[in-house]
């Protein structure tokens, strides 16, 4: 039965879905796949909104902000001030990133997508980002995180 409401695969992505507004045109599959225009949108979202619901993600778990620094430090090579002031899109906040060398050990489910698959360099960075997140949100060791 359908509300005539879309299906949001990822509480993470459910913001970057309100605030772009629904594109019914580009279903989630050409999102998840990197293609399509809502995959161009989403590579504009600015960073520190989507930085703003990792924290909410992490804390509502019982996980710490410099926990969080930590491991997206780790992954993207930015330090905590540029972490918590960047207003930069996705876009150019992975250009810039200096991705961690571990980052490709970075494999499994999030949002319903298996991340390894990712066809799109910049999607998969920003599904990698989402990993680490979740499972430092599910209780994960910050050094097994790290890989």
């Amino acid at each position: 039965m359908s509300t005539g409401k879309p299906k949001y695969i990822c509480s993470a992505w459910f913001a970057i879905h309100c605030a772009l507004r629904y594109d019914e045109i580009n279903n989630e599959k050409a999102l998840l796949s990197g293609g399509g225009k809502m995959s161009e949108r989403v590579f504009q979202y600015p960073f520190d909104q989507i930085y703003q619901l990792y924290l909410q993600k992490v804390t509502k778990k019982g996980r710490t902000q410099a926990e969080l620094d930590d491991v997206l430090s780790w992954l993207t090579g930015y330090d905590q001030k540029a972490l918590h002031k960047s207003e930069l899109p996705l876009q150019d906040f992975f250009a810039q990133a200096k991705m961690s060398p571990q980052a490709t050990l970075i494999t499994g489910v999030v949002c319903g997508v298996r991340v390894e698959k990712l066809e799109d360099p910049l999607m998969r960075k920003i599904r990698e980002m989402d990993k680490v997140v979740d499972e430092l949100a599910k209780g994960k060791a910050i050094e097994k995180i790290k890989r």
